[in-house]
């Protein structure tokens, strides 16, 4: 959900600690990354470029997830996604989570992959101000967003409407 509503790199929202949620402003400081360094040993280093250390916005369901999500938690530790111990998780750790969930509910016919999501949320944002989706997703051009950003059904009704209209 965090990754679909928000834009943000597993290895982002996998270095996030709570305190880079900021639940008053409903925003998440994007300060860091994981990555696989020597060994396959997990480093926390700054995100990937200039643009990509920014402040993401959360919806007031996200806000909502994440409130109950750490009240579940008997012992908080500063990492938002750990495990047992509190040590951040494997890189990757959300395509076995994903697979399970896609395992559980074959009903959902359409997989998305772990890295779909960030194309979902340019897609769904695509209506916006592109400019503003660029700052949220951390990139530093907006071909690169746009890139990102697939036809719907639903825009593909909007340009022949918009045809309609023209009477063409």
């Amino acid at each position: 959900m965090l990754l679909a509503t928000t834009g943000l790199r597993k290895s982002e929202a996998l270095a996030l600690h709570w305190s880079d949620i900021n639940f008053d402003k409903k925003t998440v400081d994007v300060n860091k990354t994981l990555a696989n360094g020597i060994g396959n040993k997990l480093l926390v280093q700054s995100p990937k470029s200039a643009d990509s250390k920014r402040i993401a916005v959360l919806t007031d369901h996200m806000v909502s997830i994440l409130l109950e999500y750490r009240k579940k938690n008997a012992v908080i530790y500063p990492i938002i996604f750990h495990k047992e111990a509190g040590e951040y998780f494997n890189l990757s750790s959300p395509q076995t989570w994903l697979k399970s969930i896609y395992k559980s509910n074959p009903q959902l016919k359409k997989h998305i992959t772990v890295h779909g999501f960030r194309h979902t949320y340019a897609t769904l944002n695509k209506g916006e101000d592109m400019t503003d989706v660029q700052a949220v997703m951390g990139h530093a051009t907006l071909s690169m967003t746009q890139h990102y950003t697939h036809s719907t059904q639903d825009g593909q009704n909007r340009v022949r409407d918009f045809m309609n209209e023209l009477g063409l």
